[in-house]
């Protein structure tokens, strides 16, 4: 019947990426990944004696186990870092892009994990951004945008339903012309998915989501040696059922 026939489909997943041992920092699929941080201590940038940053794979867990982290030396009021993986043979997001069709399909599964201290503080919240593979003016991607409460520090899967994605609008980065008028479900329908963000953001009270939740990040939690990390732990695969 139809009905069964939609059934199955809705389970088949698609893979984004399994994990990350593929060649010249690609995954297996062959996307490109990395991680960024900064903070206003450090000039944005995490460029100087004032923070430190950095990732890699923890190979004691395999290759599937991806992680970034900004560490501030002082409590500071605005920090942010995070992983950003590329979809199959996707290396740069230069004009349009493949990416991932994703058309169909209703939810983003995935592993996350956090640092203890982030995870104790008032902002442990973290976002989920999809990068579009259409390029608008000026390079311009529709982004789509959801904050998820974390339940647990340790690596955690996750689900989030693709219906609970917003458009995130930035002044600072978005033109007017970037897909103006179209909504979530066109722009999935019409567009694929180009790149993943797992993202830390604290300090900036520009983004509420619809439900009013906010990315955060550690600004107030110190460790034993006195200094606040943020720490992005991300596990493969990403998928999308």
């Amino acid at each position: 019947s139809s009905s069964s026939s939609s059934s199955s489909s809705s389970v088949v997943a698609l893979t984004f990426a399994s994990n990350f041992s593929g060649s010249n920092n690609t995954t297996l699929e062959g996307g490109s990944f990395g991680g960024y941080s900064g903070g206003n201590l450090d000039g944005w940038w995490c460029s100087n004696s004032n923070s430190y940053c950095g990732g890699g794979l923890n190979t004691d867990a395999g290759s599937d186990r991806y992680y970034y982290y900004h560490v501030a030396p002082a409590n500071t009021s605005a920090v942010y870092t995070g992983v950003y993986v590329m979809a199959p043979g996707v290396t740069t997001l230069s004009g349009d892009v493949s990416g991932l069709n994703v058309s169909g399909k209703s939810k983003f599964t995935f592993t996350f994990g956090q640092n203890t201290e982030w995870f104790s503080s008032a902002e442990k919240n973290f976002g989920v951004l999809l990068t579009m593979s259409k390029s608008y003016a000026n390079n311009c991607r529709i982004r789509l945008w959801q904050v998820v409460t974390p339940s647990s520090e340790a690596d955690t899967s996750y689900s989030v339903n693709l219906s609970d994605f917003q458009i995130l609008v930035d002044s600072s980065h978005d033109v007017p012309d970037c897909g103006s008028g179209l909504t979530v479900s066109e722009v999935i329908a019409q567009q694929s998915v180009a790149q993943i963000d797992f993202k830390a953001n604290g300090g900036d009270t520009r983004y509420l989501n619809t439900t009013g939740a906010r990315e955060g990040a550690n600004l107030t939690v110190a460790n034993t040696d006195g200094f606040y990390p943020t720490t992005i732990v991300i596990k493969g695969p990403l998928k999308f059922e």
